[in-house]
């Protein structure tokens, strides 16, 4: 049996953490797809072509949300034109109820990191030595095997 490709939207302006991220996932489960969002404003116009929000009968109802196209998101903290706790806030404010997992490095700004635990997300992980903690989280939300 073949099994599901699973998608995963990676927000992040550094070449070098995509493309090690790219070769982890893919040593991991050869089969995920990953899109690359090098800003945060990239990665919300991505979301915003494939995500409908739920109207305001479904709330009513009190309809299950459509499944998120995308299986979970790796969002950077410090991004240019829109920084990843920003990018998050957008999204849960426009209904995305995908799993979301800060990815953040050592030098982040203190108040970025601060913004960054203080919204709805899946999880967090430290870029530098913690691929086991991210493929965790990944393994733990049941986008890899």
């Amino acid at each position: 049996m073949e099994q599901v490709k699973k998608r995963i939207l990676v927000a992040e302006d550094e070449p070098f953490w995509v493309r090690f991220l790219e070769y982890e996932l893919k040593e991991i489960a050869p089969n995920v797809e990953i899109t690359h969002a090098e800003n945060g404003e990239i990665a919300l116009n991505y979301v915003k072509s494939v995500h409908s929000p739920p109207t305001s009968e479904d709330i009513k109802s009190g309809a299950k949300p459509p499944k998120p196209y995308y299986d979970a998101m790796i969002v950077d903290v410090e991004m240019p034109l829109l920084d990843g706790p920003r990018l998050v806030r957008r999204l849960r404010d426009m209904l995305y109820n995908g799993p979301i997992i800060i990815w953040s490095a050592y030098r982040d700004s203190e108040e970025n990191l601060k913004l960054a635990l203080d919204i709805p997300v899946s999880g967090f992980c430290l870029k530098e030595g913690s691929i086991e903690n991210l493929i965790k989280q990944l393994k733990n939300l049941k986008v890899i095997p």
